[in-house]
């Protein structure tokens, strides 16, 4: 997991003034990310005495595991930090990984189920979800849970639009702020799309998405719990900027992110997926700050998720409040 590179370079950061922060995105650099990507350009981390570095992609669902093993591996010298769905988190705390949610970009989940133009997703879904599906790993529970008569197909994330276009499967997993916009793109017009917590499928609670999660260990140690306070704060004013000027944050992150058949790396089409991620990111405002929890909402999905639980054992709610800015 590229620990020793970590192990190395963070006492040299730390000697030098600077708090080192390894970070692990759920997903490619992109603009789900556009506010860390932007915080980056703008040098508002290193101007708060933080030194991020972004870790390389890691297999879709152990993003908890990365976080958990890497602040271990080097023995709490940095803060370790990561971004997951709430969904997706939740299993991993189950399974043992010992983090908290802090915080959450997205005040919802944009996942959805994306079919070429006829498929008629919304009528088969009802119907009890005779689809073939394509998913990722670490969604397949999920799916099956949503959908019990789909035939749920684990898809690498390389191959799951072609897959769909292909006819292999009926349906993906998608984001409806990127690979939507992708098949768009493809197929010349929009594709069919059902959201998987709306009104298709009512009980469905998923909550937050791009949720930032650190070791509970660290949230006990005074000098992480500041440091990670310092880095919300610049990836919250990072995301202000983003909303300032979207078109700006667009040429950022086509020059940070690489080629993936999730998207287009050109500026018209990052634009547009910014603009749709910056609506997500607006609903966590609460008090005047972005990426607040509310613990209702939490607790909500949470039980349907994973069923009652002490809220402490997934989320602590002390350190990113309202007004933490």
């Amino acid at each position: 997991r590229h620990f020793g590179d970590v192990l190395a370079w963070a006492p040299c950061k730390m000697s030098r003034g600077l708090r080192h922060v390894a970070l692990q995105l759920d997903y490619y650099m992109s603009s789900q990310f556009a506010g860390i990507a932007v915080a980056m350009r703008n040098g508002l981390y290193s101007k708060a005495g933080i030194q991020l570095q972004l870790l390389p992609k890691c297999t879709p669902g152990e993003e908890a595991a990365s976080v958990s093993e890497g602040y271990a591996w080097t023995q709490g010298k940095s803060l370790w930090v990561g971004t997951m769905e709430q969904n997706t988190l939740l299993p991993a705390i189950k399974s043992g990984c010992d983090v908290r949610a802090v915080a959450a970009m997205f005040a919802r989940s944009p996942l959805c189920l994306a079919g070429l133009p006829g498929s008629r997703l919304r009528s088969r879904a009802a119907a009890g979800g005779d689809l073939r599906v394509g998913v990722h790993v670490d969604t397949e529970d999920l799916l099956r849970r949503i959908l019990p008569k789909a035939d749920v197909r684990c898809l690498p994330r390389g191959q799951k639009l072609q897959s769909l276009l292909s006819g292999e499967v009926d349906a993906v997993q998608a984001y409806d702020v990127m690979e939507t916009l992708r098949l768009t793109h493809d197929i010349g017009e929009p594709p069919e799309s059902l959201q998987l917590e709306g009104e298709a499928f009512p009980e469905v609670a998923l909550g937050y998405a791009q949720v930032l999660f650190a070791p509970q260990e660290a949230l006990g140690d005074q000098s992480h719990r500041e440091t990670l306070q310092t880095f919300l704060q610049a990836t919250f004013q990072g995301w202000r900027q983003v909303m300032k000027d979207p078109a700006e944050a667009a040429e950022t992150v086509v020059r940070m992110q690489g080629d993936c058949e999730h998207w287009l790396n050109e500026k018209d089409f990052v634009e547009r997926s910014t603009r749709l991620c910056c609506e997500y990111v607006k609903g966590t405002e609460s008090g005047g700050e972005l990426g607040i929890i509310d613990a209702a909402t939490w607790q909500k999905a949470s039980t349907w998720l994973e069923g009652n639980g002490p809220l402490e054992k997934s989320f602590d709610a002390s350190v990113w409040t309202a007004g933490s800015e």
